[in-house]
């Protein structure tokens, strides 16, 4: 029998579909920007605005908490070698790879959930599940290569595409990691600190960036670039991510992301003129069939094993 969701995992569904909107937009829109400067002064100033606005979200929630020095530690492992890895290694494995290979790459990420969550012993992987992700991925597939993009193993383009799988390796792990703060600190507290100890791990990287930018040289649409990336991709969505994974469970919530290749695409042919084909539509009925498929709640462990980490 097909899992009937609770009223409450559509409104999560519909509000990730939300997050996944915002983040497939945010790929030609980051395009804008990165054309105009470094990779990262442009990251710089997009985690320092996020820091600044998840910090001032956090002051206003009134539900800050010390934290011990433990949590402070575990907090910053999991920002640096998790959402700050996953930044790191993208930004250098885009640029040395072909846009397929990064498509394909980044549409690994419920795979590599699934494994995070299958070790720690935090959730068993269903059948059902297990069968959405391989669909998922072969949509992913589909819109590569209907798009025409170039897939390829050869030299940097192999490195390319290992930089951003470590990339995606950190951000599952990221995710999944993170629901040991946040049974005991709020969301807005986890995201704000994350954002701090990122915007300041950029800022430093940025430097001789900053140094030999031409900053009469950058267009309007760069600034407005940073500006809606920091606030709605990073910010906004990022909190909403979080949220969402703790409401739906990790595993099922990371196949909605791969519908981020359909919504660039879309974008693109509607403001761009790109083209879009038989293939790319199919490829996202494919990942759609994958979403629904595995819309049933996550088998989670037996209590004893979910106390790992």
């Amino acid at each position: 029998m097909t899992p009937v969701p609770t009223p409450k995992a559509r409104t999560v569904e519909i509000i990730l579909l939300a997050v996944v909107f915002i983040w497939g937009v945010n790929t030609p829109v980051m395009k804008i920007g990165l054309n105009a400067m470094d990779p990262l002064v442009y990251n710089a100033f997009r985690m320092v605005i996020a820091a600044l606005l998840t910090g001032g979200a956090m002051l206003a929630s009134g539900r800050y908490r010390p934290m011990p020095a433990k949590d402070i530690s575990y907090l910053l492992v999991v920002s640096v070698f998790g959402f700050f890895g996953n930044q790191i290694f993208i930004i250098y494995g885009m640029d040395a790879t072909t846009a397929g290979n990064a498509a394909l790459v980044l549409a690994t990420l419920p795979v590599n959930i699934a494994l995070i969550n299958r070790i720690l012993g935090y959730e068993l992987l269903a059948p059902r599940t297990a069968l959405g992700i391989a669909l998922s991925l072969g949509g992913v597939v589909l819109t590569v290569v209907g798009a025409g993009k170039e897939i390829s193993l050869a030299g940097p383009h192999l490195t390319g595409a290992v930089l951003i799988l470590i990339g995606q390796c950190a951000y599952g792990w990221y995710t999944v990691a993170f629901r040991r703060l946040a049974d005991s600190y709020s969301l807005h507290q986890i995201m704000a600190s994350v954002f701090a100890v990122n915007a300041a791990l950029f800022t430093i990287l940025a430097v001789p960036g900053l140094a030999r930018t031409d900053w009469g040289a950058i267009p309007a649409g760069g600034w407005y670039s940073i500006v809606f990336s920091a606030v709605f991709a990073l910010a906004v969505a990022n909190f909403t991510w979080i949220w969402a994974v703790k409401a739906l469970g990790s595993t099922r919530a990371s196949l909605y992301p791969n519908l981020c290749p359909i919504i660039s695409i879309l974008f693109a042919w509607l403001w761009l003129s790109e083209s879009f084909g038989l293939l790319q539509a199919a490829g996202g009925l494919v990942i759609f069939l994958g979403l629904w498929l595995a819309r049933g709640p996550s088998s989670p462990q037996p209590a004893a094993n979910t106390r790992k980490g």
